[in-house]
């Protein structure tokens, strides 16, 4: 089974049943990194190859390798359908007037819209995943505290 220059909705899917399907096959590395992104694949997708490879506690070779052994060119093409997914679950359909016309805007509009469609989408996703109660009593202790501080990483970045 190829997946090279697919932009098959359904290719993270596949990869994930093939995983599954070969698991047995794979080497004990292969088999931890095959389990990560099978119960990580939002992590998969967002994560850069150094970070996936110390959450998982294998080398990024290993990660590199598992993308041969799918028959893929390496680690990006591995990731790139995971890491599509998250862009696309929440904006199908949904996408802004703006961020479509900023695509039309060449290369730099394209790279500057797809990034705007997945900060939208992991705002979107953080904000789905709160309990309204939850969310009004952190406003109410941010709003009556005299000072407040936010930090952030990956998700919570766009939503701070």
């Amino acid at each position: 089974m190829s997946f090279k220059n697919e932009v098959d909705p359904s290719l993270r899917a596949r990869l994930v049943t093939r995983l599954k399907l070969e698991w047995w096959t794979f080497s004990p590395r292969l088999q931890v990194v095959a389990k990560y992104i099978i119960d990580h694949p939002a992590d998969f997708g967002l994560d850069p190859i150094r970070v996936t490879a110390s959450k998982i506690g294998v080398s990024t070779f290993t990660l590199v390798r598992m993308a041969t052994t799918l028959g893929l060119s390496g680690y990006d093409e591995l990731r790139e359908p995971f890491r599509r997914a998250l862009l696309t679950s929440a904006t199908d359909g949904e996408r802004h007037e703006w961020i479509s016309r900023m695509a039309e805007e060449g290369a730099v509009g394209s790279v500057l819209a797809e990034a705007s469609a997945n900060t939208a989408a992991v705002v979107e996703r953080s904000i789905r995943a709160q309990d309204p109660e939850s969310m009004v009593r952190a406003a109410d202790i941010l709003l009556t505290s005299r000072d407040a501080f936010l930090t952030a990483t990956r998700a919570s970045y766009a939503l701070a």
